[in-house]
């Protein structure tokens, strides 16, 4: 997985010049806990159409002026998501406490589409996953994905414990 994650990082300093959300992303990984994942495998959920209309009616949903919006980087997305050569698309997220990141790859991660940003910190991820997981136990129902033994943190850009 901390092969995965560098060959995205390598990919963000090659290819997301210019783009607000990656400069910032990159100015502050190496000095912040954060959280990783990806999907490394092709599904139909994957798909460029599915993906763009999802995407397309969040970014509708989001729509609030640029200084109130909770994700951000849709105007750019949105278009490369249209103008992909790429059928599959690989979605990795990145979860830390300046904020979450979705980013759109081919599966290589050789090939930028785009990247979301949204406010949501890594700190409130892991208090609402606690909460949720209560109440599930509560219920006296399964969690099904477990946050705290599943996620993936790095720091400094390596793995931790």
């Amino acid at each position: 997985m901390e092969e995965d994650f560098q060959k995205l990082i390598n990919l963000l300093k090659l290819k997301g010049l210019g783009n607000k959300i990656v400069s910032e992303f990159l100015d502050n990984y190496l000095t912040t806990e954060l959280t990783y994942s990806t999907f490394d495998k092709e599904s139909s959920d994957q798909n460029k159409l599915s993906l763009l209309d999802i995407y397309e009616t969040l970014g509708k949903m989001d729509v609030v002026g640029d200084q109130n919006q909770f994700v951000s980087g849709f105007d750019k997305l949105l278009p490369s998501l249209r103008e992909t050569l790429h059928d599959n698309i690989c979605i990795s997220t990145i979860i830390s406490n300046i904020g979450s990141y979705i980013v759109f790859t081919d599966f290589d991660k050789s090939d930028l589409i785009g990247i979301l940003k949204s406010k949501r910190s890594l700190t409130e991820v892991r208090v609402k996953y606690k909460h949720h997981k209560k109440e599930l136990e509560q219920l006296e129902n399964q969690v099904i994905y477990d946050f705290d033994s599943d996620e993936i943190t790095f720091l400094n850009g390596k793995i931790i414990d």
